[in-house]
């Protein structure tokens, strides 16, 4: 009895479009690009059998999800959920990123750092002695923990609705940062690792729950936006440091499906075990020599590459594209190392001839950019 959860989120906002931190606040609309995103993400999901509908009540994620409907021609209702809505951050909402990382340097630094301990003001507003027509407004102040808050709203929705859908195929169309919760709660990432996971504006991502919650989802995919004209995903911390594709081949029809991906893609260096030259010459012939190509005797090099880089914050501040051909097992082994989960093989559901791409910026921990990129169903 499994259920399967399509995640994805809003279209390009207007609020994203100007580079400002959005929270719960809800005067950001999607722009023409989003809701052209939303349309393009319901057609890629037209052929997939969907039993029901949830999504945040913004009207962001409410706009999404009502072109989502349409382009994938259901009748199906829409159901609005309060556990889908963005992370509460009060003082922040509306401000400019750059005004944050320049004026509140110390907040901003916790938030990336440790968002489990990163806290807020919150403002609430009552009323209070009323007495015939006179009316008294009253404001309380108190600590919120947005992250924390944010992952037992998480914990919450999944309590709630996956018993109602089993053996069923449900769509959630939410926040970027509820869904990094909700994949979070889902897999065991802990709320320290919350910037580890990158989402982007309608990528579609897939949970398998099968056994409710009482033991950990598989991750089908995350964050796929080919169907937006995306060779890879576009880079959330800067276009600094090194952004590492990771792929595995079994056969001649994975190795046509990653040359076919890999085409416009531009790579600076690969790597590979020598035992897979054969494949490296397949995935090279359509790259310049331009692209540096070192090969290992030692099968396991990745492992400790990565491990290596993971240890080195201080990155070449320039931006590096490599790809490395390594088993299924090491792809697992690290994404759990970049999640901070216990290693678990059936977590992580890797498709031959897809990409996972891993993203290690200038100063800050790696992230994964994508799973399974260019198949997410």
């Amino acid at each position: 009895m499994v259920t399967r959860v399509i995640l994805v989120r809003h279209g390009q906002s207007t609020y994203n479009l100007e580079k400002r931190y959005q929270g719960c606040c809800d005067d950001s609309v999607l722009t023409a690009r989003g809701l052209e995103m939303a349309t393009q993400t319901g057609e890629l999901l037209r052929n997939t059998e969907i039993h029901a509908v949830y999504s945040s009540p913004l009207k962001r994620t409410r706009q999404s999800a009502i072109a989502i409907l349409n382009a994938l021609e259901l009748e199906l209702e829409l159901n609005s959920h309060e556990n889908l809505k963005e992370i509460e951050m009060p003082a922040w909402e509306g401000l400019t990123f750059q005004h944050v990382r320049q004026n509140l340097a110390e907040d901003y630094q916790c938030w990336k750092e440790r968002p489990h301990e990163f806290q807020m003001q919150r403002t609430m507003a009552y009323e209070s002695n009323q007495s015939g027509s006179v009316t008294t407004l009253t404001q309380s102040e108190s600590h919120c923990f947005p992250v924390l808050e944010l992952y037992a709203q998480a914990h919450y929705f999944w309590k709630e609705v996956l018993p109602r859908h089993l053996d069923e195929t449900i769509l959630i169309v939410s926040h970027g940062g509820t869904i990094r919760a909700l994949i979070g709660t889902a897999i065991g990432i802990g709320c320290e690792s919350f910037h580890t996971l990158q989402q982007s504006n309608c990528g579609i991502s897939v949970l398998d729950f099968p056994q409710g919650l009482q033991q950990p989802a598989q991750l089908k995919a995350m964050n796929v936006t080919q169907h937006l004209g995306e060779a890879i995903p576009k880079l959330k911390e800067g276009k600094l440091g090194l952004r590492l594709l990771l792929a595995s081949a079994q056969d001649q029809n994975s190795i046509h499906q990653l040359v076919q991906l890999l085409e416009p893609i531009k790579l600076d260096l690969y790597l590979n075990c020598e035992s897979d030259d054969v494949l490296a010459q397949a995935l090279l012939k359509h790259h310049s020599e331009s692209t540096v190509h070192l090969k290992s005797a030692q099968c396991d090099f990745f492992d400790i590459w990565h491990q290596k880089l993971q240890a080195n914050s201080n990155r070449a501040e320039s931006l590096t594209t490599a790809l490395a051909i390594v088993q299924p097992e090491a792809i697992r082994r690290v994404l759990a190392q970049t999640l901070t989960v216990p290693y678990n093989p059936a977590i992580f559901s890797l498709k031959p001839g897809t990409l996972s791409i891993l993203h290690y910026p200038v100063h800050h921990r790696p992230v994964l950019q994508a799973l399974n990129f260019s198949n997410p169903l």
